[in-house]
């Protein structure tokens, strides 16, 4: 199988304040694309909450994406923790973190799209981070990029690490099955390149100033290191809400945070990689979308 198209979706479907539309606006937009396989790069559920993943599970499996071939997702920070939702639920909030089991949160994901796993090549029996699955020509490596809770380290729970035993576990995978592909893609949760602060205005400067030490990844240079020695030839990630194509450390990078959750509330987007041509060509497509109206065009 020829892997022609590949498009990155950031979902953060929040059921309290339903997203839904913009996310089966979003699928439908991709799919009517033609698209060979979608990836979803973590925070599917805004909230962590199961019926959220149950929710995307319906939607996929009613557009026959409960497919190995047709569909990857890997975990994010929401999916574990949750998210602070509200002013009122900042001091609930380390409490909340404190108490979740995150094994079992990352086992209760897996199982919640298992066929998408299929023939998946897992580095450890007991963990599914970090797996190689290979797609026609295409063999991507997923990682759990999720930092356990620490109140001093990772306050609120939003700061991502590859640590020093998924990363050469990935290398191993890599190692085995990257000869056998003709593209390697690297997928993982948390940025790479660090943010900027960029605002004039104090309040949201001071606000930009906490997100550089809360959501950031550790450990990212090693990695990059590795990807270029293993011949990674693009890294698909979400977790800061932008969309945007760009290089860091020589690699070629696709931040599809701001799919739906990017400040317009009439446009969506969508990342495309097109593997078709000599070089891997990334772009972005916008969408509009009047949720009034539930009418998508291009």
């Amino acid at each position: 199988m020829k892997i022609a198209h590949i498009s990155d979706l950031h979902v953060n479907l929040d059921i309290r304040d339903t997203n839904l539309p913009e996310t089966e606006a979003a699928l439908d937009f991709i799919l009517d694309k033609g698209v060979d396989h979608i990836v979803l790069t973590g925070d599917l559920a805004d909230n962590g909450e199961l019926e959220a993943l149950e929710t995307l599970r319906e939607m996929f499996r009613r557009r026959d994406l409960l497919d190995r071939d047709r569909l990857t997702v890997v975990i994010g920070n929401h999916d574990i923790f949750g998210g602070v939702q509200n002013i009122e639920e900042i001091f609930d909030f380390p409490e909340k973190c404190r108490a979740v089991d995150f094994e079992e949160k990352v086992r209760a994901f897996h199982r919640m799209f298992i066929e998408t796993y299929e023939g998946a090549e897992y580095a450890r029996d007991d963990n599914p981070y970090p797996f190689a699955k290979r797609v026609g020509d295409v063999l991507f490596v997923a990682f759990n990029t999720v930092a356990r809770y620490s109140s001093t380290g990772n306050p609120f729970a939003s700061n991502g690490v590859i640590d020093d035993d998924q990363r050469e576990l990935a290398a191993a995978l890599l190692e085995r099955f990257g000869g056998e592909a003709d593209t390697r893609i690297v997928l993982t949760h948390h940025h790479f390149k660090k943010m900027k602060v960029v605002s004039r205005r104090w309040m949201q400067l001071m606000w930009e100033n906490v997100e550089n030490r809360t959501m950031k990844m550790r450990k990212r240079k090693k990695a990059a290191r590795m990807f270029k020695e293993r011949g990674v030839d693009f890294v698909m990630h979400g977790h800061v809400h932008d969309s945007e194509i760009y290089k860091w450390k020589e690699l070629d990078i696709s931040n599809a945070g701001a799919s739906i959750k990017n400040g317009k509330s009439d446009t969506l987007r969508v990342n495309i990689l097109d593997l078709a041509k000599k070089e891997i060509d990334a772009s972005i497509e916008k969408i509009s979308f009047k949720k009034q109206r539930k009418k998508l065009s291009a």
